[in-house]
């Protein structure tokens, strides 16, 4: 398992590419790595719509999703949307007849947490990244790197998306997280910019598994915070 630090390497060695939007590439428009490993049709559908599929840590589409070129044999699903718990099963592609996937999504049951709250993360720069905090209020996003050498304020309502990524991401940003990564990474637009952040517990070379733990912690606050501003009334602090 990779640390977040060895993750960070890489990040660092990635070629900055303009704003670009590009479909996720699925394994069905993919030739086998393989050309003799049989193949199998992996069909996923979910009692609610368009949920965000991960297959083997490589997001390839949306339910309901038809799958037709999957190497036979076993793999890991996850599945995510928001206001849902994810997820995540083994499943076996069979090469003799289409494997088919049916799952009912859990509401998520998240509490809010009392407010103000402080979680260590790495921000990722267009080049490069900071290590720092980010505090969480009812109102704002505040950041402020350890060496300040990066600090912004972003308010809530200022939000035009929260976001979760798991592995190659679907298009580039000028800003934020952009290269493969095996961990979750949250993210958050403005009007006018992209911001990534991986959050760990302890320190940046936590096992991405407990990265990944705390990233999922911190975009559901964010979420469900920039959610009420859409719908009504702000949470009291």
């Amino acid at each position: 398992m990779r640390s977040i630090g060895t993750l960070m390497a890489l990040v660092c060695l990635t070629v900055s590419l303009p704003v670009v939007e590009v479909a996720a590439q699925s394994p069905s428009d993919q030739a086998p790595a393989n050309a003799s490993q049989p193949v199998g049709v992996l069909r996923i559908k979910t009692d609610v719509t368009d949920a965000q599929v991960v297959l083997d840590e490589q997001e390839v589409g949306r339910t309901p999703l038809t799958l037709r070129t999957v190497a036979a044999g076993k793999h890991r699903l996850l599945l995510i949307k928001e206001g849902f718990e994810d997820h995540a099963q083994e499943i076996d592609v069979n090469a003799a007849k289409p494997t088919s996937v049916f799952v009912v999504m859990k509401p998520s049951r998240l509490e809010m947490p009392e407010l103000p709250r402080t979680f260590n993360v790495i921000h990722q720069h267009r080049f490069g990244s900071c290590q720092g905090k980010l505090t969480v209020t009812a109102e704002a996003l505040d950041y402020q790197a350890e060496n300040d050498s990066d600090k912004f304020h972003i308010p809530i309502s200022g939000l035009t998306s929260v976001s979760r990524s798991w592995g190659p991401t679907a298009g580039t940003f000028a800003f934020g997280i952009r290269a493969p990564t095996d961990a979750m990474a949250f993210r958050i637009t403005t009007s006018g910019r992209s911001y990534g952040f991986l959050a760990f517990q302890d320190s940046p070379e936590d096992k991405m598994e407990i990265a990944s733990v705390k990233t999922k912690e911190l975009h559901s606050i964010v979420y469900r915070l920039w959610s009420l501003t859409l719908k009504g009334p702000r949470p009291k602090r």
